[in-house]
Order: C-alpha cells, then structure tokens, then sequence
C-alpha cells in the first residue's frame, strides 16, 4: 500500500514538474514565434498578461478541480475509516484482518446503503420517465454527468464515514473530520497537477492556436 501512495505521489510530482516548466517556457516561446512570423498571441504583451491573471482564478474552479477534491476526500475516509479494507476481506478473506462483530454489522449496513444508492440511480437511467438522461433519451453525454459522479463520490464518503462511527474504528469528532482531510497530505499534488494543467490547456489555446 505504501508503496502504491508513493508511486502517486511521484507521477503527480513529475507531472506538475514538466507542466509548471512547459508553462514557463510557453511565454518567452509565443514570443519567438511571433517573432519569426508565426501565427502566435506573444503571451509578454500587455494582452497575454492580462489574459493569463484572467485566466488564473478560473483554473482554481473547474469540474476537474472538484472531481480532484473531492476524489481526495473519498479516498481519504475510505482509508481512514477501514471501510475499503472490509470490502477487500470481503471479496479475499486471506486480505487483512478478520472483522468484528460490530464491524460486520456496521459493514452490512453501509453496503445495504450503498446498494441503495445505486439502485435508485440506476433507476433513474431507465425507462420513458428517467429523469438523468438528455435530451436524446442518453445518459452521455449529458450535463449532469459530472454532478452524477460528484455526487457517488459524496454518498461513498458518508457510507465510509458511517461505518467507521459504527465499527467505532472512528471515535470522538476530532477522528470523523480528520478523516476527511488526512488524504490532502498524500495526494494534494493532484490539485496542484490539475490546476496546472487547466492554466497550461488555456494557455496553449491563446498563445499558439489562432
């Protein structure tokens, strides 16, 4: 497992190296490029400043950034919370520990939950009346795709969290909401990767595509 977090914590480091420097050498690039002729916006002049502050507080509050985050969160109580581990004795009874009582009870009714969930979206899918397809009777591409996968995330969190308050493998309220945020130190480059590449995406469209 260790092993595993520092393999992503190294691709994300590598990741938001090369685009931090690919986004540093785009500006004195468009410059050279404008330079010889090419149909490039010099992001050095007054416009390409003024587009790239512009730009910069939008990368802080995209779909990705909020799927990054709280992908982060779901991960972090899902560890925290031991719920991923009793998913995985479930499936091989040779991975981890053997569960308790109170943790088999609080197990099935997490799971009982999370079924549910499901369930109903996938109730929601089908059908003359289903409510998550577009205009054309499609579940993709459709508007509230992001919010459908924003929101499985959000129902794995709380489920996580709840079975760690009733396996009592969470305990007391510093535990609970420290368990939402403890995965922010392992995999907070990831907001930074996106939020890089969101500007670097932009900045590429402005400066070297007319």
């Amino acid at each position: 497992m260790h092993r595993k977090t520092n393999y992503i914590q190294k691709t994300g480091n590598i990741l938001l190296l090369i685009m931090v420097f690919a986004l540093a050498i785009l500006f004195p690039f468009s410059w050279i490029g404008e330079t010889i002729g090419l149909p490039f916006n010099n992001m050095l002049t007054g416009e390409g400043i003024r587009y790239f502050l512009s730009i910069l507080p939008l990368s802080c509050s995209t779909h990705m950034m909020s799927l990054t985050i709280s992908l982060i969160i779901c991960i972090s109580t899902w560890k925290e919370s031991g719920f991923g581990k009793q998913i995985l004795y479930n499936i091989n009874h040779q991975t981890g520990v053997k569960p308790t009582f109170r943790q088999r009870q609080a197990f099935n009714i997490a799971l009982t939950l999370l079924c549910i969930y499901f369930f109903t979206m996938v109730c929601m899918s089908i059908g003359n009346n289903a409510v998550l397809l577009n205009i054309k009777g499609e579940l993709l591409p459709s508007e509230q795709m992001m919010g459908i996968i924003l929101s499985t995330l959000i129902t794995l969190t709380f489920v996580s969290l709840l079975y760690g308050i009733m396996s009592h493998q969470l305990r007391g309220w510093n535990n609970i909401i420290s368990s939402l945020y403890t995965g922010f130190g392992t995999y907070g480059v990831w907001i930074l990767v996106v939020m890089t590449a969101t500007l670097l995406y932009d900045t590429i469209l402005f400066a070297l595509i007319p």
